[in-house]
């Protein structure tokens, strides 16, 4: 081995060293001017006192930046992290939340936490569109607008925040303070059918009219007052309520009809009589 490949191999091996930052305090300019120094344990690329083992004064620009078991980002000037938890989640710790911006830096919304019991999403105007208040409720807005909310008990609310105090015991789960428009609503209730039943006792019409002229409504069904107490009306309850006037208006007129067919018959037999 001559003398050259000695000289060759010592100056790969010492190239080799100062890469891995193996040669301390080791100094040289850039085309540029920027000064990089390798020391033992810290690398600086823009600073003279580099404090960690790759400490940068200025951006990188790369393509992907990887990150070993629960490592991640950390913003040292304010205290935040984005770290991965385990192979399901990250972590993002901060004291308020997540923004988001378009890249013209247009601001669009953000993930927010109010520092007390509410966290969940704001529009480009920091207003609440989804909102979680722990144990509480959650939300939803539009333009500043609360117009639904799910409660701790599991009631839906829409155009109202709490439930109605009339009636509150019920265990009704929607609450809807305005109008509704359906295509259809189907209600799971019974049906009057027992009317029709041999045993059912059909109140004679002149105790419907001594009802009505003392009570001021039909007999079997709530009154005005009654109504207005409750809060309103029982869907299922009154439907079949007025289901079983129609089907009791028909044996009525079944009855009726009988005694008009008797009556005609005996007219019969009284003009055959006649002549």
């Amino acid at each position: 081995m001559n003398f050259q490949k000695i000289m060759n191999k010592g100056l790969f091996l010492m190239a080799c060293l100062m890469a891995f930052g193996l040669v301390a305090n080791a100094q040289w300019n850039s085309p540029e001017g920027t000064t990089k120094t390798y020391t033992t344990d810290n690398v600086g690329i823009g600073t003279t006192n580099p404090q960690f083992k790759l400490d940068v004064s200025g951006d990188i620009r790369g393509g992907w930046m990887r990150v070993k078991e629960q490592k991640g980002l950390f913003s040292q000037s304010y205290g935040i992290r984005f770290q991965a938890m385990n192979s399901s989640f990250w972590r993002l710790r901060s004291d308020k939340g997540l923004q988001f911006y378009t890249r013209a830096d247009e601001r669009i919304g953000d993930i927010f936490y109010d520092g007390a019991n509410g966290f969940g999403l704001r529009d480009a105007d920091w207003n609440w569109v989804i909102k979680s208040e722990k144990d509480d409720y959650i939300s939803f807005s539009v333009d500043n607008s609360e117009g639904m909310r799910l409660n701790a008990e599991g009631n839906l609310l829409i155009g109202t925040t709490s439930t109605p105090t009339i009636n509150s015991s019920a265990n009704y789960r929607l609450y809807v303070n305005g109008g509704g428009l359906f295509k259809e609503v189907k209600v799971e209730t019974g049906w009057a059918d027992y009317v029709f039943e041999a045993d059912y006792k059909l109140t004679p019409l002149n105790e419907v009219a001594e009802t009505i002229e003392e009570k001021g409504h039909l007999h079997n069904t709530p009154s005005a007052e009654e109504i207005a107490a409750q809060g309103g009306v029982a869907l299922g309850e009154m439907t079949v309520n007025q289901q079983e006037k129609i089907e009791e208006i028909f044996l009525h007129l079944i009855q009726m009809n009988e005694k008009i067919e008797q009556l005609e018959a005996e007219n019969v037999q009284l003009k055959m009589q006649l002549k």
